[in-house]
């Protein structure tokens, strides 16, 4: 019988399909009839395949960094790398050689990395909670660091093995996540659990929730942070063992009965966390925080306490908190917005009494997102101790702000968006004791703001006209309001000195770019002319260092 080998050889005009075959498959081709050559060239396909790639990975095994770099130090090069979920069902990094692969599925620093990156394993690719649930395998029993931006019940299944080195987990549930998770941290103990951060997330594409409380119960010896929403909260599982507690809104429902129990369920939690070291209280303003409540909270230890909501006043009237302890009050939010009550809602009725704003020695207060909202900022011996953020009803700096420097004996250093003209007469002002304010301001950084100067429009009429300009109530005469804003300036120099007070070291005057063209004068409004025009005015009265810029806004 001719072989199919040698058939090969006669047929034309395909070509000699022999060229790279041994001579022993040669042979053994030739003695073979057509039913048998698939079989026998798969088969052999497959045996050289497997030799291909066991050369390939000697060849990559053999590469200079392989070769120079003991396998120890490629792991610690390894746990740098950022797990990429590119292709579907793999890693990249772990297709490079076969060594790679070999170490990296033994790295549990790797895993420990690449469980980090699954914000949303539902979302993220399709096989993605069984690519999180494999890789939550690999981490073996390593502490584990958990930030999940979504978790439904599915996703909450898979953290169940692995409960007991999880250190800190950050989750936002689904309600049908909600429930499932709560059940399980009330039965299950987590040892090295030390910070926990629960939230709600919008999506609601498992089903709804029955709302349960959290019950912490002592199953968490190591916690110390915990992040929750306010309603759900079971306050008889909460033990003084915690040092930072955020307390936050409740996006599915609000359990409270009345609306005093918001500001009874936050004291009795405060109660039982006196060692607190930092507390964050982010709710709306539908959770009403005053109450007729006599108790007063102490909390040596803290030294954060931050607020978002709008009334805050009878709030911090119940707390003890130490002197040194920062403060940040914020109004802004966006649920159950209210502000009514302005700087006085957030603060203590005694602005004189809160000594964070007796101690502090510099205040920055600056407009914010297009002049929508305000911030003030002091400062002691370097650090911030306090920072009040609020909405703006219009687009100019708040005359409270302005208030709150009467209330802070000890400043020197005073940076503010506001007219410099306001500054220097609240600056003049004497306190029945004989003392000025701001006794020991020795630094001003404030504003020249345009549209203040209604108090020289009758003198400013009777300049233009008989400049035989005209009057155009756009434009006003330059050389006036230069000489009122100078002699503004140098009588409050002047009624601080007689009064004692420290000489002010260096005063900084912004201005906004269209002043250059909205004053009729002869002689230019660019800041280094106009610093020289100011210095000449104000004479040996101001004997400190006078900066004229450009202010950051129109």
């Amino acid at each position: 019988m001719t072989g199919v080998f040698d058939a090969y050889q006669a047929v034309r005009p395909f070509p000699a399909f022999d060229a790279h075959l041994t001579a022993e498959d040669r042979s053994h081709l030739a003695g073979l009839d057509s039913r048998q050559v698939q079989r026998w060239t798969r088969m052999r396909i497959k045996e050289l395949m497997n030799r291909v790639r066991s050369l390939s990975s000697v060849c990559n095994a053999a590469a200079p960094m392989n070769c120079t770099l003991p396998p120890d130090v490629l792991l610690e090069v390894f746990s740098y790398l950022e797990p990429s979920f590119e292709r579907c069902g793999q890693l990249n990094a772990l297709h490079v050689c076969r060594l790679w692969r070999h170490l990296l599925l033994r790295s549990t620093s790797f895993w420990v990395k690449a469980v980090g990156e699954f914000r949303d394993p539902d979302r993220i690719r399709p096989d993605g909670v069984l690519l999180f649930q494999s890789s939550l395998q690999r981490t073996r029993h390593s502490p584990l660091i958990l930030t999940l931006d979504y978790i439904n019940s599915k996703v909450a299944r898979t953290l169940v093995p692995c409960a007991s080195h999880i250190v800190s987990l950050a989750i936002a549930l689904s309600p049908g996540g909600l429930e499932f998770v709560h059940a399980w941290l009330e039965r299950e103990s987590l040892p090295l659990l030390e910070d926990l951060a629960i939230s709600h997330s919008p999506r609601t594409d498992d089903g709804t929730s029955s709302h349960p409380k959290l019950v912490l119960r002592r199953r968490f010896p190591r916690l110390r942070t915990l992040q929750y929403p306010i309603s759900p909260l079971d306050v008889s599982s909460i033990t003084d063992q915690l040092r930072e507690l955020a307390l936050t809104e409740c996006n599915y429902t609000c359990n409270f009965s009345q609306a005093e129990d918001a500001f009874s369920l936050l004291m009795l939690t405060l109660e039982r966390c006196t060692s607190l070291e930092s507390f964050r209280l982010d709710v709306s303003s539908y959770l009403v925080l005053q109450a007729a409540d006599n108790r007063t909270i102490s909390l040596p230890a803290l030294r954060q306490l931050r607020i978002q909501h709008s009334h805050t006043s009878d709030f911090l009237m119940h707390l003890a908190i130490p002197d040194a302890c920062a403060i940040e009050l914020d109004n802004t939010t966006t649920s159950g917005y209210s502000n009514t009550a302005g700087l006085h809602g957030l603060l203590p009725r005694n602005f004189a009494a809160f000594p964070q704003l007796t101690a502090a020695d510099r205040v920055r207060a600056r407009l914010l997102e297009r002049r929508t909202r305000g911030r003030f900022e002091a400062y002691a011996h370097g650090s911030k101790i306090l920072s009040l953020e609020c909405h703006l009803f219009k687009s100019y700096m708040p005359g409270e702000f302005r208030h709150l420097l009467r209330c802070m004996p000890r400043l020197r250093s005073v940076e503010i968006d506001d007219d410099a003209r306001n500054i220097s007469l609240m600056l003049s002002d004497v306190f029945e004791s004989g003392s000025r304010v701001c006794p020991e301001l020795e630094e001003l950084d404030a504003l020249w703001l345009c549209h203040n100067h209604g108090l020289f429009e009758e003198v400013e009429t009777r300049q233009l006209a008989s400049m035989s300009l005209g009057y155009n109530s756009e434009y006003r005469c330059g050389p006036i309001v230069l000489e009122a804003f100078c002699a503004c300036v140098r009588r409050m120099l002047l009624d601080r000195a007689a009064a004692g007070s420290a000489r002010l070291r260096k005063l900084h005057v912004r201005i906004p770019v269209a002043i250059v063209s909205l004053y009729i004068d002869k002689e230019s409004w660019q800041p280094p002319v106009l610093k020289e025009r100011m210095l000449a005015q104000l004479g040996a009265d101001f004997g400190g260092e006078l900066a004229v810029s450009f202010a950051d806004f129109q």
